[in-house]
C-alpha cells in the first residue's frame, strides 16, 4: 500500500504525464487475481477487480470507501472469458453505508439500482435511435392497420403512439399484440390512413 499525505493543492494530487506518437494516455490500473503471487488463478465472478473510492474525516475519525467506482467481473474468469461491469456506488444522506448506485454491464446496458433518471436542464431529454429493429420510428396505417417491425420488440415491450400527420377518418388506435416474432400490430377504425410516431418500452 502506497499513502500520500499533504496539505496543500500541490501535495493533494496524483498527476500523470505522458508523451507517445499513439493514441494512449497515461493512467491508473489495477488488476486481481485468485490464489497467490507465485501460484495466481483466475477471479471468480462477482470478484472486484479495481477499486476508486473516496472517504473523509467525519468529524471523530478517518472513514473509507463512501462512494466509488468498481469495477466487478460477471462471470467465473478464463482465456476466454473477461466479462465485467462498471459499478457506481454512493452513501445517501444521513447513512454511513455505501451500495451500489447502478452499473453499466456487461452488455453496455446502463442500470439504475437506486433512485431514478433526472433531466435537469430544460430543453434536454432522452433521445432514441430510429431507422432498422429500432425501439422507436414512424407507422403509416393501411385501412387502419399496419405492422411494426423489430427484432428489438418482445413480448415484454409496451408501445406508446402519437399522431404525426391525420390521415382519412382518425379513429380509436391501439396495438392489438408485441409478439416475441419482432413485430406488433396496430389497428384503428379501417377509414384511419394516419400516420404516427411511436416508441417502445421494456417491462421487466
Amino acid at each position: 500500500m502506497m499513502r500520500m499525505y499533504g496539505n496543500s493543492d500541490a501535495e493533494r494530487f496524483y498527476y500523470v504525464r505522458s508523451n507517445s506518437a499513439d493514441t494512449a494516455a497515461g493512467g491508473f490500473g489495477a488488476s486481481k487475481g485468485r490464489g497467490t503471487l507465485a501460484t495466481p488463478s483466475a477471479p471468480s465472478s462477482g470478484d472486484d477487480l479495481a477499486n476508486f473510492w473516496g472517504g473523509g474525516y467525519n468529524s471523530s475519525s478517518w472513514v473509507l470507501a463512501k462512494g466509488g467506482v468498481v469495477v466487478r467481473t460477471t462471470e467465473a474468469w478464463g482465456t476466454s472469458a473477461n466479462g465485467s461491469r462498471v459499478v457506481t456506488r454512493t452513501t445517501p444522506n444521513g447513512s454511513t453505508t455505501a451500495a451500489d448506485a447502478g452499473y453499466y454491464d456487461q452488455n453496455g446496458d446502463l442500470r439504475v439500482l437506486l433512485g431514478g433518471v433526472f433531466i435537469d436542464t430544460a430543453g434536454k431529454s432522452v433521445s432514441v435511435k430510429s431507422g432498422s429493429n429500432a425501439m422507436a420510428g414512424t407507422v403509416v396505417l393501411v385501412a387502419g392497420t399496419a405492422t411494426i417491425t423489430s427484432t428489438a420488440i418482445d413480448a415484454n415491450t409496451v408501445i406508446v403512439f402519437s399522431e404525426k400527420t391525420a390521415g382519412g377518418t382518425p379513429g380509436i388506435y391501439q396495438p392489438l399484440a408485441a409478439v416475441s416474432a419482432g413485430s406488433a400490430v396496430v389497428t384503428s377504425t379501417a377509414t384511419d390512413t394516419s400516420t404516427y410516431n411511436w416508441i417502445a418500452f421494456k417491462v421487466n
